[in-house]
């Protein structure tokens, strides 16, 4: 039996004036830089930026936490779980299940990038981990964790989609097409929605 090594890839975004599309409130200059929370069995903890920030401002305006079951299968044997959705002042945040299926270290964020797309044509950026930029897992490897990206969500957006080391969000994607042999998988879960109260 392979080792099933439990990663914690924490990303907290609280952040950023810029950076992405959507409705920032005017003191976004003042919001911390971004802190990203990398964790796994065997090394210390990391962190980057300031812990401490509880934006509140705006809170009403947010969209609910979408509980979610999504899954998609790579042919390298990748399985990409998506378990919730939820949207905070400065942040949109995915909690994520990640099994390296394949027989080589897989990457979740190389090359192309990823990125979180809402139905207006607006553009999130994902919030690396300092010690982990590329999101590598090893193989036989879970993955467990939440992905930050810049937000907040555009207040009239309905639908997201999570594009996993590609640089678009493209109708034509078939994850079906993809190599076997990939060592950054591509991945990409359409019509996301985002519902408000």
């Amino acid at each position: 039996m392979r080792p099933r090594a439990k990663c914690l890839v924490g990303l907290l975004a609280l952040v950023v004036a810029g950076g992405c599309r959507g409705d920032a409130p005017d003191d976004a200059a003042d919001k911390p830089e971004p802190r990203s929370v990398v964790r796994t069995d065997d090394e210390p903890t990391s962190t980057t930026g300031d812990a401490g920030a509880d934006d509140k401002a705006d809170v009403a305006d947010l969209p609910e936490p979408a509980e979610l079951d999504l899954e998609e299968r790579h042919p390298n044997g990748t399985v990409f779980r998506i378990k919730r959705v939820s949207f905070g002042p400065t942040a949109i945040l995915v909690d994520v299940e990640v099994i390296n299926g394949a027989d080589r270290e897989v990457h979740l964020n190389s090359g192309l990038g990823t990125r979180l797309f809402d139905d207006l044509e607006g553009e999130y950026n994902f919030v690396k981990p300092d010690q982990n930029p590329s999101v590598k897992i090893a193989p036989g490897s879970t993955l467990t964790g939440t992905l930050a990206f810049r937000g907040p969500v555009d207040r009239k957006a309905t639908a997201l989609t999570l594009a996993v080391n590609k640089t678009t969000a493209d109708s034509g994607f078939d994850i079906r097409e993809q190599s076997k042999y990939d060592s950054s998988p591509k991945f990409q879960f359409a019509d996301i929605k985002v519902r408000r109260g």
